[in-house]
């Protein structure tokens, strides 16, 4: 019996010991190449590179901060690309902004302030834990959370992009209103209020406000087509991000 105990132990012994080491020997495809960052201010810049052969739609940083009276934070900061790319391929511009294979990218970091506001960060360091490739994979090291909240943000995002073109298609098809455009907005900004109360969905209210700009811009247009046409495209940036939202990790 007590063979058979020490043989079992040797065995859970040996799994952990492989799933450690499978663990720690995740990659990732891309490193945080340089973290620029002056003592005395509340600015950092954190440089990305692309070591990976695919495109890169969004990633996760996990970020340590060390202040002058010794306090340390940790904070993660999400980076979604998906929105910006899916728009410049329907601009049909050369650069679709993805962070392609060899390529960089620099995010700008606001430290938080912490206590007094004299204690100004000493150190900043930031490595990424989550990176989401075009073809809808992920590569993922001991946080899985972060990757849950991207595809979150991103099928909220969906959401607000297909309630928004329903409310501006109603208001271009309202046979009343003399003001079509005044009417999708006022609509939208009260979904924007829903959206900035109800828990994590920062993401709806964010993409509503630049909805709402967008149309407030263009409030010198004349004519409902241009509407129906922002509509169209509400539509089509929901369908093309949805292919995007489900993400699998790529090992």
């Amino acid at each position: 019996m007590r063979l058979k105990t020490v043989v079992a132990m040797a065995v859970s012994l040996f799994l952990l010991g492989t799933a450690s080491a499978q663990l720690s020997a995740v990659q990732i495809g891309a490193v945080v190449d340089n973290v620029r960052f002056e003592k005395g201010t509340r600015l950092a810049f954190v440089r990305i590179v692309n070591n990976s052969t695919k495109d890169i739609t969004g990633f996760n940083l996990s970020i340590d901060v060390t202040y002058q009276n010794g306090q340390q934070y940790h904070y993660e900061r999400m980076v979604d690309l998906l929105q910006s790319i899916i728009l410049r391929q329907r601009l049909g511009l050369e650069d679709d902004g993805a962070l392609h294979p060899q390529g960089r990218y620099e995010e700008r970091l606001d430290l938080p302030s912490r206590g007094s506001s004299d204690n100004l960060a000493i150190a900043v360091s930031a490595k990424l834990d989550v990176v989401a490739y075009f073809d809808a994979t992920a590569d993922v090291v001991e946080n899985g959370a972060a990757l849950a909240r991207l595809s979150s943000f991103r099928r909220n995002c969906i959401i607000a992009d297909q309630k928004a073109a329903e409310i501006i298609n109603a208001a271009a098809a309202n046979p009343v209103t003399p003001d079509a455009r005044g009417m999708a907005v006022n609509q939208l900004r009260t979904l924007m209020e829903q959206a900035k109360h109800k828990n994590g969905d920062h993401a709806s209210e964010t993409e509503l406000a630049v909805i709402i700009a967008d149309l407030e811009r263009s409030r010198s247009e004349k004519g409902k087509s241009s509407l129906i046409q922002y509509a169209r495209d509400k539509y089509g940036d929901s369908e093309a991000m949805s292919a995007h939202a489900s993400l699998r990790r790529s090992r």
